[in-house]
């Protein structure tokens, strides 16, 4: 038995000693989870230069794909505009002898890419030209090249290789012309053949165009060269290296480079292959890296400083832990500080005529807070165990409705009042209290404008939230009164919408005819300019006969959408919340 006691003591030692040092055991933990990530962090360092180089490499390979496809593509479409301006007879009496580089005139026919523009005639002398740059160009015989015969033999377009003027690379494009009249969808190559029109492209234009916008740094270069013979027809690689060829290229930039990110791909001119190279040095990235470096080092810092104040926050809400399990148990405990139990009140008497369902926040809107406290007093005949949170003395309410049982809480900041809450949290401590120790219940809160007033609309919107979550799960009704002459438009539908309507079931119910419709929405009228109305005021207004009027007003009247009441000989006639609701 000693022994049982002694290990018994043993273990509250044990759960006292880890209860205290909880601080320490999670420091210690955040700790080791510290270091993991450091140690990952530095793993992955030594990972980042392979993983930019391949993603690097990747994008690099969709751009030298697309200045491949967008070259072959510029080649193939001027080919095509000569050819839809060989049809045309305008081309015949175009004027381009001055070389002014003016190609209006074929832009008002087809929009393209082609920018210069040559002719020559059926002997093969170059007779006029649209660029100053190829002025030089007139005069000569061009009989003999493959760019004027294979179109006079063959009757089709031409594209030539490739070919070295000086230090340029220059592709030609021509089409034959024939003699024609009028315009005809293709050439018509049955006419008399009248010499050809051609273009002149240099690549290093297409390269400016289509490749150097997708270079990335500056100390990215391009190299194009014939698959066929390997020999370069451009490049933007140092002077010196002018004579690599393809074969060569990886080796003399790695000699020349260091390790280098080379992608490649192929294009069609004519009927030969060409390879396009990009090729970006990894130096050149380095400073990408070092980006990624800082970026990760400032990454630990903030995973550093988190710890910190993990570490922070861990002995705060140790520290607090006391202060809060004192408050929650003063919380738990509001009900019998107070003084409140929960009892069903007898059966007393109520007029209201309106029905709710269980589990809802059903808001009233009405000046004089009447029909919710008749609402409140019919669930509580109900069965249902009631709390009252009001404005009004609970004295007088307790008198006037006859209420024994039901507890009735004073909203009022007035400290000499016993019975009161005065902030938010107080009231949703109160009521979820209340809902939680009652099988079903039902809440009253009066005038919901003295709580905005006191605190603010959006606090007690968000009380709102929480009443509904709390209803969830307990047969529990809570009703809430406002007067809407105190609300904004906004404010009003924000609460109708996370409310329910205490008029909706009711009113679906109740059918008027037109001429009492109207009698109501008359009756409105005048109680919203604060005047009264009687009974020969309507048979005047509506011109219908005194017992008319009566069986009228007494059909409203039953139907809960008016109340007459007398006022020295006369009786007066006011719309209730119902009422208004229909109109």
């Amino acid at each position: 038995m000693k022994i049982y006691k002694k290990g018994r003591s043993l273990d509250r030692v044990r759960m006292n000693l880890i209860q205290r040092n909880t601080i320490f055991i999670l420091l210690f933990v955040s700790a080791l989870l510290l270091g993991a990530v450091i140690i990952m962090n530095m793993w992955s360092l030594y990972e980042f230069e392979n993983t930019v180089s391949d993603e690097w490499n990747h994008n690099q390979q969709i751009k030298t794909d697309f200045a491949a496809s967008k070259i072959a593509e510029h080649i193939l479409q001027v080919r095509n505009e000569l050819v839809s301006l060989s049809t045309f007879p305008t081309i015949i009496d175009l004027n381009i002898n001055e070389c002014s580089g003016d190609l209006s005139i074929i832009h008002e026919n087809i929009e393209g890419v082609l920018n210069t523009l040559l002719r020559t005639n059926a002997q093969g002398d170059v007779t006029e030209c649209s660029s100053p740059r190829f002025s030089s160009y007139v005069g000569l015989n061009v009989k003999n090249t493959d760019y004027f015969s294979i179109p006079n033999q063959t009757t089709q377009p031409y594209i030539s290789s490739p070919v070295q003027n000086h230090d340029r690379s220059q592709v030609i494009v021509s089409t034959p012309l024939f003699k024609t009249t009028t315009y005809i969808p293709y050439p018509n190559v049955l006419g008399e053949f009248k010499g050809i029109i051609f273009t002149i492209i240099e690549l290093g234009d297409l390269y400016y165009r289509y490749a150097h916008p997708l270079l990335d740094t500056q100390e990215s270069y391009a190299f194009i060269a014939s698959k066929r013979t390997n020999a370069s027809i451009f490049s933007t690689l140092n002077t010196s290296l002018k004579n690599v060829s393809a074969s060569t290229l990886e080796q003399t930039v790695l000699q020349t480079y260091g390790e280098s990110i080379i992608t490649r791909s192929g294009f069609i001119i004519g009927n030969e292959t060409f390879l396009i190279f990009f090729i970006t040095p990894q130096r050149a990235l380095s400073g990408n890296f070092e980006a990624i470096r800082t970026q990760h080092t400032l990454s630990l810092g903030i995973v550093v400083l988190f710890a910190g104040v993990l570490g922070a926050l861990i002995v705060y809400v140790y520290r607090s832990g006391k202060t809060s399990e004192h408050t929650l148990a003063q919380a738990k405990d509001l009900l019998s500080t107070m003084g409140i139990t929960i009892e069903k009140e007898r059966k007393t008497f109520s007029n209201s005529k309106i029905t709710i369902q269980k589990k809802g926040v059903y808001l009233v809107e009405e000046e004089t807070q009447h029909e919710a406290f008749e609402l409140f007093i019919s669930m509580l005949n109900k069965g249902y165990a009631g709390l009252g949170i009001v404005r009004t003395n609970p004295n007088t309410i307790q008198k006037k409705y006859g209420l024994k049982k039901t507890p009735l809480v004073w909203l009022t900041s007035d400290q000499q009042v016993e019975n009161r809450v005065s902030t938010l949290d107080e009231l949703k401590q109160l009521i979820h209290e209340f809902i939680k120790k009652s099988e079903k219940s039902v809440i009253f809160i009066e005038r919901l404008e003295y709580l905005i007033a006191h605190n603010s609309f959006t606090d007690v919107l968000k009380m709102v939230y929480t009443l509904n979550d709390v209803l969830t799960a307990r047969d529990a009704i809570i009703i809430l009164s406002v007067n809407p002459d105190s609300l904004h438009q906004e404010e009003r539908k924000s609460l109708e919408a996370e409310t329910k309507s205490v008029y909706g079931h009711a009113s679906e119910k109740i059918k008027l005819k037109a001429d009492e419709l109207a009698i109501l929405e008359y009756i409105n009228a005048q109680n919203t300019r604060n005047k009264s109305v009687t009974y020969n005021e309507i048979t005047r207004a509506f011109k219908i006969t005194k017992p008319t009027t009566r069986t009228k007003i007494r059909a409203l009247e039953q139907k809960g959408l008016i109340k007459v009441q007398p006022l020295g000989r006369t009786k007066t006639i006011t719309i209730t919340p119902l009422g208004r609701k229909l109109v």
